[in-house]
């Protein structure tokens, strides 16, 4: 008995120092309550509360697992959280606004995007201080007849006139880092050797978030087109030495339906692409619109309609499915990943003016999905397996974004 009980204190007292090691956990940002939630999914518990910054959205960890980082958008300033003992072990002030942050592959800096101006900084991870801030692109009088896609608090964006950086993305070896100037509709391409533009790529729409190709070789731009002036959505792939444009995919959708570019996904093989168009938030043109692109050919197999506020694409473990996170709709739609038939949306328990988060992650044994309902202060519950509604857990206030740390 003395030895049984001396081992269940140890794995108690031992749960953060080794929680990445044996637990499935998830660390979950709250924007009204300055904090951070790990989630044990194992048991569907908090373990512990982190209080970090204001308004924390982002949140990104160190290749290595060492630290985590939060993005405060209230105060201006990353948090860093050292996960062994998941504590904040400094606080960054940065010199713009915080749109979205991003760690390089080698895990030596962390980029912060601007929400209102053109900015980038870079954190080195190793001392945690800035190393440089640069300006990616010029806030002048945009072209005539241009019409920049605003997102996040309109009231800023209608202040600011459109000007802002959404994700950027670096390249596999970590030398350059491709931000979307949302303003000019421009991609800049930084060389981090010298914390330099180099070279720019012009489009004809706002970009929201770029990907690597699986081949490593080139990027895919995921763009939002410009409904104002009947541009739809695209998909723009072009190569990381040159910039130059391999292929340009344009989405039709369906009538009426808002063009806004979202996020994208592989299937588990990475043969192919799933493009959401999330729309407007509210009214009939609200986005559903799923493109699915085969990356050998560079073309369009089909588009198929999930719920509203199409916005993520994530596929399951065993690599059967493609589920879709509907920011506008109380709905979790799956598509058959061999036939690219949509099959189902799970109806979740939630009232008809919820929100949903910006994250969709599975547990570590891919038995459960998870989803963020922000305006309930939610996690929810997927079974897999069956693709049924499992169980809801009450998690903090306006839940935004959560990482897997296994």
């Amino acid at each position: 008995m003395k030895k049984q009980k001396l081992i269940f204190v140890l794995t108690v007292s031992s749960l953060f120092s080794f929680s990445i090691a044996f637990a499935s956990t998830l660390l979950i940002t709250h924007e009204k309550s300055n904090s951070v939630s790990i989630v044990d999914t194992d048991t569907d518990q908090i373990v512990k509360t982190v209080q970090v910054g204001e308004t924390p959205h982002a949140i990104a960890i160190t290749p290595k697992r060492h630290f985590a980082y939060t993005g405060n958008r209230g105060d201006n300033t990353l948090s860093v959280i050292e996960l062994k003992s998941m504590n904040v072990v400094k606080t960054i002030k940065v010199p713009h606004s915080i749109m979205n942050l991003e760690i390089s592959p080698d895990g030596r800096y962390v980029s912060v995007n601007s929400r209102t101006s053109l900015h980038v900084s870079f954190i080195d991870t190793a001392t945690n201080t800035i190393v440089k801030t640069i300006e990616v692109g010029h806030g002048k009088k945009r072209a005539q007849g241009r019409s920049a896609v605003n997102m996040g608090d309109p009231n800023i964006h209608a202040r600011k006139g459109g000007i802002m950086i959404s994700h950027d993305t670096w390249s596999p070896n970590s030398q350059f880092l491709f931000v979307p100037d949302r303003f000019n509709y421009k991609i800049a391409k930084i060389d981090i050797k010298t914390f330099e533009v180099l070279d720019h790529l012009q489009l004809e729409t706002p970009t929201h978030h770029i990907l690597v190709t699986p081949n490593g070789r080139s990027m895919i731009a995921l763009n939002d087109g410009v409904a104002k002036h009947n541009i739809p959505p695209s998909i723009i792939f072009f190569s990381i030495d040159t910039l130059k444009i391999e292929k340009r995919i344009s989405i039709s959708l369906a009538k009426g339906e808002f063009a806004q570019g979202h996020h994208a996904g592989y299937n588990l093989d990475k043969t192919r692409l799933y493009f959401a168009n999330r729309g407007k938030k509210k009214g009939e043109k609200r986005g559903k619109t799923v493109a699915i692109v085969d990356l050998k050919e560079h073309k369009l197999i089909k588009t198929v309609e999930s719920g509203y506020g199409a916005g993520h694409a994530n596929a399951s473990p065993d690599g059967k499915y493609i589920f879709i996170l509907n920011h506008f709709d109380n709905v979790v739609s799956v598509l058959d990943a061999k036939t690219n038939n949509m099959i189902k949306n799970i109806q979740l328990p939630l009232p008809s003016d919820s929100s949903i988060g910006h994250s969709g992650v599975f547990s570590k044994d891919g038995r459960y999905y998870y989803e963020l309902c922000e305006t309930e202060g939610k996690l929810l519950k997927i079974n897999v397996e069956s693709l049924t509604f499992s169980k809801e857990i009450k998690v903090g206030d306006w839940p935004s974004i959560m990482v897997q740390l296994d």
